[in-house]
C-alpha cells in the first residue's frame, strides 16, 4: 500500500486515515523520501532542502502530519549529529610513492 495516501486519493486501495496502520503510514513516507533522494533517468536527487518543503507541503493530503513530523525530526536529529561527528582525519602515509618499499 505504499501507494496510498492520506487523503484516499492513491492506489490500489483507495485507503485513507484511520484505514492506513501506523506501519503503512510510515512506508508512504520513507517510500517517498527514498525516490526523492535517487537518482532519476528523468531528474537527479532532490536537494534536502526541498525533500524537507516537499514533504511538509503534503502533509494531511499525501502524507500522514504526525508521520512527517516524526520524520522530520529524526532527519533534523541525524543532520546535527553528522555536523557535529565530522572531523578531518589525518592518516598517515608510510610506504613509497612508487610502491617499492
Amino acid at each position: 500500500h505504499h501507494h496510498e495516501r492520506e487523503d484516499g486519493q492513491g492506489y490500489p486501495d483507495g485507503l485513507y486515515g484511520k484505514r492506513l496502520s501506523l506501519s503503512e503510514k510510515i512506508i508512504i513516507v520513507a517510500d517517498a523520501y527514498e525516490a526523492m533522494i535517487s537518482i532519476r533517468p528523468y531528474r537527479s536527487t532532490l536537494d534536502p532542502s526541498a525533500i524537507r518543503k516537499e514533504l511538509q507541503t503534503n502533509k494531511g493530503t499525501q502524507f500522514d502530519s504526525e508521520v512527517v513530523d516524526a520524520f522530520l525530526e529524526i532527519e533534523r536529529e541525524l543532520t546535527a549529529q553528522l555536523r557535529s561527528s565530522r572531523t578531518e582525519k589525518i592518516i598517515p602515509f608510510h610506504g613509497s610513492i612508487h610502491g617499492a618499499n
